[in-house]
């Protein structure tokens, strides 16, 4: 059980019950702390409802613990030092007083255990927490980013009398924000309240230099993305995904969703002009496959590793060196293709069709040479595409996946087991590809480079989806021949060539073991 529990019920109903507030001004300082992420007692202060000291005294006696004003407090700099600045600012919290091995410590919120055990561990002293309003600790925190902090004593007397209701906050629009995230070369943008605005470049998450995003903040910069059929579909559903152009700046894909009863949003760069084969680093014996005249071309592994692209890719080259009628289904279109050597005809799920089953259903009476459609998702669009392949179409689309043969597994296992056996001999005869990829941060330590895994049709293959033996294919896929290349091979080929450092590609491989034994034999025969 919590030993910091409240026994005497919350602060609103306290604070009501001593006739310091009323319930139509608890009502305004919930809505509002709602809306800004701030605890009651703060707005309540920083919204002239009520004295600090009516709240501290409340608290105190809501909470059963020591509470502390601190106006009366000063803080010797030794005390000060004890803990670093970096963690009072990440917790929010101040160090007031030590006593032997025991440190008093002010927290806003003194239920949070995490905190006092980290502070405990570092600091080597016993935390003994008392209650601090946020607001102060807030207004000492800008204290000592002007003046330092524990150069010399602190005294709270230096706190201002009236503490600024409504600070400045460095916040951006929507349009500054996908202007900083083209700019630093990123992938995605995430928005969500109670954490600053990040961006992910090259695979790695960086904090914008924004105050933390509050829940009125990040409803704010979703509903201006919303065009009014965007705005009925979030609220009926509670997330909506669509593509976004902004004039100057770039084309976005955009995901927003409700987590704990908040908006937050997840957005994804989609350049104009599709990378060349080169810039991908993109295999030829795609090339080859790209030719075919039927069958299906599976491009798999997990999200934000270049799936997209690499299928935009394919059928750019088709576009440019065949002639052919290419009909996409895409949620939402992403990478606009021009009529070259062929037509191009590119249909948005919510848009041109209601849905990836729906827009299949009918693909075939379009007369399309080859069929791309953006994500496998369900049963009903793998048996169309499947019965498409079979019949003189080219199929290509994409598919989270971990591996190859997990691709194949995953594909017959969309589907009821009365189906298998009829999906397995379908399968073995329609496909033609499975790339599973991963992009694996360069040794140079600027950009990410494509590594993949390659399952190509072949009598081994036919046979093990047939029998129902997919399992005896990594036995074949470890063995680097033409059609069978696994993740560990070409990962281990890569370290050798010098183009990814060891310890990245360990973080991507399919078996350690094999990728260790691969990487020993290539050093010790030179390969």
């Amino acid at each position: 059980m919590n030993r910091f529990r409240s026994k005497r019920g919350r602060l609103g109903e306290l604070l009501i019950k001593k006739g310091i507030i009323n319930l139509e001004s608890l009502r305004k300082a919930l809505k509002i702390g709602a809306l800004e992420g701030k605890h009651l007692g703060s707005v309540l202060i920083e919204e002239g409802i009520a004295k600090p000291k009516d709240v501290i005294l409340s608290l105190k006696e809501q909470m059963n613990m020591p509470a502390v004003n601190l106006k009366n407090v000063e803080i010797p700099m030794e005390v000060l030092k004890i803990v670093p600045f970096e963690l009072v600012k990440k917790y929010k919290i101040l160090p007031l007083k030590k006593q032997d091995d025991k440190l008093i410590l002010g927290m806003e919120n003194p239920t949070l255990k995490e905190v006092i055990e980290d502070i405990e561990f570092i600091t080597g002293r016993s935390v003994i927490p008392v209650i601090l309003l946020q607001s102060q600790i807030n207004a000492a925190l800008e204290f000592f980013n002007k003046h330092g902090y524990a150069t010399e004593k602190f005294s709270g007397k230096d706190i201002p009398e009236k503490i600024i209701k409504k600070e400045k906050r460095r916040t951006k629009g929507i349009a500054e924000l996908f202007q900083e995230l083209v700019s630093k070369k990123g992938q995605d943008l995430f928005i969500t309240a109670g954490a600053p605005p990040s961006i992910r470049v090259d695979g790695h998450l960086k904090r914008l230099d924004m105050d933390i995003l509050t829940p009125s903040d990040t409803e704010k910069l979703a509903y201006s993305l919303f065009s009014s059929r965007h705005e009925e579909i979030f609220r009926k559903f509670n997330e909506v995904e669509f593509a976004y152009t902004l004039e100057n700046i770039g084309r976005f894909r955009i995901n927003v969703f409700r987590q704990r009863n908040s908006v937050a949003l997840a957005a994804r760069v989609i350049y104009d002009i599709i990378p060349s084969w080169e810039e991908l680093a993109l295999p030829e014996f795609l090339k080859e496959y790209a030719y075919s005249q039927q069958g299906l071309i599976l491009i798999g592994g997990p999200a934000g590793h270049g799936k997209t692209t690499t299928l935009a890719a394919i059928v750019d080259y088709i576009n440019s060196t065949r002639s052919a009628n290419i009909i996409t289904i895409e949620d939402p279109i992403e990478y606009l293709h021009s009529h070259k050597k062929s037509n191009v005809n590119q249909r948005e799920v919510g848009v041109d069709t209601e849905s990836f089953a729906i827009g299949l259903k009918h693909i075939l009476r379009q007369s399309p040479d080859v069929i791309v459609i953006g994500e496998m998702r369900d049963p009903e669009s793998m048996a169309i595409a499947l019965t498409a392949a079979e019949t003189g179409h080219l199929v290509l689309s994409t598919i989270h996946s971990f591996n190859a043969i997990s691709t194949v597994d995953r594909i017959i296992d969309m589907f009821p087991s009365r189906q298998h056996e009829q999906i397995r001999a379908q399968l073995s005869e329609a496909l033609l590809l499975i790339l599973v990829q991963r992009l694996v941060p360069m040794a140079s330590g600027k950009g990410r480079i494509l590594a993949y895994e390659k399952m190509g049709q072949c009598i081994g293959l036919k046979k093990a989806i047939r029998e129902a033996k997919t399992h005896t294919l990594r036995g074949q896929n470890l063995g680097a021949v033409d059609e069978m290349i696994s993740i560990d091979v070409c990962l281990s080929k890569m370290v050798q060539e010098g183009k990814i450092k060891y310890e990245d590609g360990l973080k991507f491989v399919d078996d350690i073991n094999t990728y260790e034994l691969l990487c020993k034999k290539r050093r010790k025969e030179g390969l």
